[in-house]
């Protein structure tokens, strides 16, 4: 699960996205590289994704049942770690969903992409695949690119020297603050989604809204019965951060650039 083929570690643009809108109807030479991926038939990897959801989902009901059974509750600390880290590959299941990179067909794509985002994690995938397609149509340009405008974090230099007050403070000293705001990554992967869902009007409005509620109401309501109110939000304390540590190692060091300053 932590290590994926080699043909499946770029990530690309779903057909209709291959065209970029400044190049006047010509395909991007990102478009062309997509396109001859797809036509060697790298992203085709039917088994790989078969055993990773069988792992997955196996590992995610044995967390699950866990939360019942341990006897001791340092113990389910080590297994709030555990959901942690199949939180985080639900993540890049549905990253690579996302992308339509699972199945020939988009609709299985959004499907999985629905349930392994929306209704296990809470994340929406509509806000994703538009944030996540605008950082591919201009990687790392500050005012195109949303991943290289992250608030405090600054990735250049010159975006550093911009802030004032306590972003400009941040921003200096960004290499100690990093644990810190990685910890927060997945508050604000939820606070994104909400947005999104408030401010955004189209036909699958409801239906992720519906999975991103049903997520929540799930998650306390299980936490809640297994554990009791305080050691179960310890338990989502511990999961959440944890999780956030992961993806930053996964994205932050090989995939949005901060500068040293």
């Amino acid at each position: 699960m932590g290590r994926r083929p080699r043909a499946c570690r770029v990530s690309l643009f779903s057909p209709h996205e291959a065209r970029d809108p400044t190049s006047s109807g010509h395909l991007s030479s990102y478009g062309e590289l997509k396109a001859t991926v797809r036509a060697e038939g790298l992203l085709e990897q039917p088994w790989y994704y078969a055993r990773t959801m069988l792992a997955l989902f196996g590992l995610l009901s044995v967390s699950l049942g866990a939360l019942f059974v341990l006897p001791g509750f340092p113990l389910q600390l080590i297994n709030a770690a555990l959901l942690a880290f199949v939180f985080a590959q639900l993540g890049l299941l549905g990253h690579d969903a996302g992308h339509d990179q699972v199945f020939a067909s988009r609709r299985w794509n959004t499907l999985l992409g629905r349930l392994s985002g929306n209704l296990l994690l809470g994340m929406g995938l509509d806000w994703w695949r538009e944030h996540h397609n605008a950082h591919h149509a201009r990687p790392n340009q500050e005012g195109r690119d949303p991943d290289a405008d992250l608030g405090v974090l600054a990735s250049s230099p010159a975006q550093a020297l911009r802030r004032r007050g306590f972003g400009g403070w941040c921003s200096r000293h960004q290499l100690f603050l990093t644990p810190l705001f990685a910890s927060l990554q997945v508050f604000e992967l939820h606070r994104y989604t909400v947005g999104f869902l408030l401010r955004r009007r189209s036909r699958s409005r409801y239906v992720e809204g519906f999975l991103v509620a049903s997520h929540f109401v799930l998650y306390v309501g299980l936490l809640s019965m297994a554990l009791g109110v305080p050691r179960g939000l310890l338990f989502a304390i511990v999961q959440t951060v944890v999780s956030g540590w992961y993806l930053n190692v996964i994205f932050g060091t090989n995939h949005i650039p901060l500068c040293r300053c």
